[in-house]
């Protein structure tokens, strides 16, 4: 499998987690309960955060690199 595969593997499964958070935190904030779901809801956003970061890194990988090819 080419680099470009991976690469396009790679920021699949990231959207996918990207998708699934965010997801699951609109789920925990359309029934907030402060007292319950408070630091849930930070983990979860937190993770959603990271994974936006890491998205965004991963593009820039990837525009780099095509960038080098041609």
């Amino acid at each position: 499998m080419d680099k470009e595969n991976l690469d396009y593997m790679t920021l699949e499964k990231i959207r996918n987690s990207i998708d699934e958070l965010r997801d699951l935190l609109n789920e925990i904030c359309e029934n907030f309960d402060e007292s319950q779901q408070d630091n849930e809801r930070l983990r979860i956003s937190r993770s959603l955060d990271e994974l936006i970061v890491n998205y965004m890194k991963k593009m820039v990988e990837i525009n780099s690199s095509i960038k080098e090819s041609c």
